[in-house]
């Protein structure tokens, strides 16, 4: 039997979390860089004319 520790994720309002059940609300800080980079790649696409 392997026991894992792990400490609470880091996000916004993470001291609430004893009350979550799930911490899939602190997922975008995990991916915030590529959201970032896709909305500015998007916005680009849609000035230039290359949105279909």
């Amino acid at each position: 039997m392997v026991f894992i520790e792990t400490s609470t994720p880091h996000f916004p309002y993470r001291s609430m979390a004893w009350t979550m059940d799930d911490y899939h609300i602190g997922d975008v800080n995990l991916f915030w860089e590529d959201v970032r980079h896709n909305a500015k790649l998007r916005a680009r696409k849609f000035v230039n004319g290359e949105v279909k």
